[in-house]
């Protein structure tokens, strides 16, 4: 195959933005499609390397194997080394312990299943994850695992059947791929049926210029078309964010852009010219690891940094992984690559001794809880039972629910909490009705959880249902998954089933910049200035104002956010006097004004602060080295729930 240097510079144009998009710089918010052009990339190229072997009779899965053994695995490796080392002395064992686990999964080619099972690509905590990246390593590895036997299975039905096969595979495939991203599904983010359809735009333009004889275009017309192609990419880099539809149909664009690239960008054209350019084609050259390198470095200095850190911090680590990676190209990629140096049994031999070691690394680091004991023996008396308090209610257990699971407490009878509202769990409340008269519910999302938590722990009344749900804010584009709606459909057939529903929702998804409310903490005189999200407060005024018509609503209004974390608790330690961030309780006072002043307006709904009826005052409402009663800067734990519930009575107020 010839070379096209072209190509290496498109590659360019897929690394750098993705290097930018999780660096968080201005400009980028769709830099993650220089994955689907990594994608496009991989079905060209892989699939012009295979078709020149057959066509030739010279194609061997042993070879090809080899040939992907030596570009994708060495890299690979001494990043999964490194990132242990560095993961060992930095995470904790909790992350140390899911660390392990990616890096097995990293090492067995099943990195997209692991990412696709724990956690989304654009969750907030998904930065901190230093192999998360390693998901479209998986996608790949599984696709050239699988393509090659297919060709050799079905080379001798001819071209056309193949092609035919392989569009209606691309139809299932993206068809697949857009209702899933419609659905919220992480799934289609992750798994190869769902992101075969981008390698198979790269397969397709392999195909057609494999051909005898392909058209010929005139150098204007390859030009513009071309051009076009960069355009199209360009677009996608700037325009999409972590709202597009991915991977549905948006990604058409940059993907085509690619796919023009590819088949009209020829030499002598100015596209080419472009991409060919040495600076350029010398980032393509090591792209590679420039995309291995850029996550782990990134996600430890946040996790580092608790999150706060610099923009130019931040550009420094870019610049540092270009100069990593231009040293891991010329000293690991390029010596393995030549097989004068290293011969076909030693590539295998060491590929599958480096796949067996990291396996039994991160199974060893899983099992042991992320090395805890070595952890634990590393630190001093203070940070030991700090680490046991948390673990003993671990943040991420169901928002807080400890040992006692108050916020899903299940009596049996008529005091239960459920995520979804069934046709059993609707006959179950109509029976509670009938028994007990009307009862209270209580709805909204994680913070609702805590909320009923904090009800049933304290209150004997005999008919109390909660329907809560992590993730379900109203007004956002997870509501969908929720059960507001059916709620609604219920009040409106038996509007005499509660006697009052108690909503609440977290606070952080009220403000402009939901997930940032540090942007309003640095200048706290100015709290009362803090600008509004109403395309979400909105959408909650007129649902509840719905359920006015049929039953008293109480919005019970949001928490503070005091914006503590697990790193920020483990660096002081328990004995350390926690209060919340600068400006904080600020913004949830003026929040609470806001969201008074609009319920005003509302029949039959009325506001009540939480902030005010459970009087949260710090240090002593956080923790102390007997107990701690948040689970995270925004949920509280289980002896949080008793102890806060015990302050106020909302069913007898």
């Amino acid at each position: 195959m010839k070379y096209r240097p072209e190509i290496d510079g498109l590659r360019a144009l897929a690394v750098v933005p993705v290097i930018f998009f999780h660096a968080g710089l201005p400009f980028f918010s769709g830099g993650f499609v220089g994955v689907d052009i990594f994608f496009v990339i991989s079905g060209y190229l892989i699939t012009s390397i295979i078709l020149s072997e057959m066509q030739a009779g010279t194609f061997t899965l042993a070879r090809f194997y080899e040939r992907r053994a030596r570009r994708i695995l060495p890299a690979l490796f001494l990043i999964l080394f490194l990132s242990f080392i560095a993961a060992f002395f930095i995470l904790r064992p909790v992350d140390m312990k899911e660390f392990s686990a990616s890096m097995a999964a990293a090492a067995t080619f099943l990195s997209n299943v692991f990412f696709w099972r724990h956690s989304g690509y654009f969750d907030g905590l998904a930065e901190l994850k230093p192999l998360l990246h390693t998901w479209s390593l998986g996608v790949e590895e599984q696709y050239y695992i699988l393509y090659p036997l297919f060709l050799i299975a079905a080379w001798r039905l001819g071209r056309k059947k193949i092609l035919f096969m392989l569009a209606a595979l691309f139809v299932l495939s993206l068809t697949a791929a857009h209702l899933g991203a419609l659905n919220h599904s992480s799934g289609v983010f992750f798994l190869l049926p769902t992101r075969c359809w981008e390698l198979l735009l790269g397969i397709f333009a392999a195909f057609y210029l494999s051909r005898g004889q392909v058209k010929q275009f005139s150098q204007k017309t390859n030009t513009i078309l071309g051009l076009l192609g960069l355009v199209m990419i360009a677009a996608g880099i700037i325009l999409f964010d972590e709202n597009t539809l991915t991977p549905g149909l948006p990604l058409l664009l940059p993907t085509l852009g690619t796919v023009l690239i590819i088949l009209f960008a020829k030499e002598g054209t100015i596209p080419a010219r472009l991409l060919s350019f040495q600076p350029i084609v010398l980032i393509g050259l090591i792209s590679y690891s420039a995309y291995l390198w850029h996550q782990p470095l990134l996600a430890f200095a946040k996790y580092q940094a608790n999150g706060m850190i610099s923009p130019v911090i931040l550009a420094a680590l870019c610049a540092l992984t270009f100069i990593l990676s231009y040293f891991s190209w010329r000293w690991i990629e390029q010596p393995v690559r030549r097989k004068n140096h290293f011969t076909r049994r030693f590539i295998f031999t060491a590929s599958a001794a480096g796949i067996v070691f990291f396996t039994a690394l991160g199974a060893a680091g899983y099992m042991t809880q992320g090395f805890e004991k070595v952890w634990l023996a590393r630190h001093n008396e203070i940070t030991q039972t700090t680490y046991l308090l948390i673990k003993r209610d671990p943040r991420f257990d169901n928002y807080g629910a400890g040992e006692e699971r108050w916020g899903f407490y299940d009596d049996g009878a008529c005091r239960f909490n459920k995520p979804e509202l069934s046709q059993q769990t609707k006959e179950r409340i109509l029976a509670c009705a009938q028994e007990h008269g009307p009862g209270i519910a209580v709805i909204g999302d994680s913070h609702a959880i805590d909320l009923y938590g904090a009800i049933v722990s304290r209150d004997n009344k005999k008919f109390l249902f909660g329907l809560t749900k992590g993730g379900c804010q109203l007004g956002t584009t997870e509501e969908h998954r929720c059960a507001y709606s059916l709620f609604l459909s219920l009040i409106q057939e038996n509007p005499a089933i509660f006697s009052e529903v108690i909503f609440e929702q977290s606070g952080q998804y009220l403000l402009q910049r939901q997930k940032d409310v540090r942007a309003y903490a640095k200048n706290p005189d100015k709290a009362e200035e803090t600008p509004y999200m109403e395309e979400f407060i909105q959408p909650i005024s007129e649902y509840l104002a719905r359920l006015g018509k049929y039953n008293r609503v109480l919005w019970f209004g949001p928490r503070l956010n005091i914006g503590i974390k697990e790193t920020d608790i483990l660096d002081h330690g328990c004995n350390y006097d926690f209060t919340p961030r600068a400006g904080f309780q600020e913004t949830y006072d003026a929040i609470d004004i806001y969201l008074e002043d609009k319920v005003k307006t509302l029949e039959n709904v009325f506001y009540l602060s939480q902030n005010k009826a459970f009087a949260y005052s710090f240090p002593e409402d956080f923790m102390n080295c007997s107990e701690i009663y948040w689970s995270d800067g925004s949920h509280l734990s289980a002896e949080g729930e008793k102890r806060f519930g015990a302050r106020f009575d909302l069913i007898n107020r």
